[in-house]
């Protein structure tokens, strides 16, 4: 079964939704490709940097942050959850498994870049999609970490052997496509399952 949010109103009843189609012995694959950065929040008891993932056109109005999605997914039914976000700054999605609170968390859990990088997005000379381009090749097609994942889902690789052979790739294809220095991207992975899923 799929399930397909663009610009979900509530992305915690998206979360919700998905409950409907899990089980106790099932897997949860959550796959999130929008815009991404970082802020600090006080918690209660301390300071915590978060990165948080925007969508419908970058709104500060509908973001969710990595420390709020940890949370939330813990609600689903589902024996194991693999998931992927493709943002830029979106390392605290896995560094949250670093916390006591989530370190047995029954999870596969992947960012495309650490705390403090941009994604790379994939297409035509690295850069986003342009609308006006009336060719429809112009531009950029979705994150390049994402594309090689599932590249390497498709030739076969499970989901640890995909995840290393994006990460090699997305190094690759940026210094291809935009140069060398400053484009590395250190995608993190946090790898809490039992068995091999995909």
């Amino acid at each position: 079964d799929v399930l397909y949010y663009e610009n979900a109103a509530d992305w915690e009843d998206a979360i919700d939704d998905l409950n409907n189609y899990v089980g106790p012995s099932s897997l949860a694959f959550i796959y999130v490709h929008a815009h991404g950065d970082y802020s600090t929040i006080w918690t209660g008891t301390a300071y915590e940097n978060v990165s948080n993932v925007y969508y419908q056109g970058g709104s500060s109005e509908t973001h969710f942050r990595s420390n709020d999605f940890i949370d939330k997914i813990l609600d689903l039914y589902a024996s194991d959850i693999i998931f992927l976000i493709d943002a830029c700054y979106s390392g605290d999605f896995v560094m949250e498994y670093d916390k006591i609170s989530h370190e047995e968390d029954p999870v596969f859990a992947m960012s495309c870049a650490n705390f403090t990088q941009a994604a790379r997005w994939y297409g035509v000379n690295g850069t986003r999609y342009n609308i006006n381009d009336p060719t429809g090749n112009e531009g950029a097609w979705g994150g390049a970490f994402s594309h090689f994942f599932f590249e390497g889902l498709h030739n076969s690789y499970n989901e640890e052997e995909a995840f290393y052979y994006a990460k090699e790739e997305t190094y690759s294809y940026a210094i291809a496509v935009i140069g060398p220095d400053t484009l590395y991207q250190n995608a993190t992975i946090f790898d809490n399952l039992d068995n091999n899923w995909l």
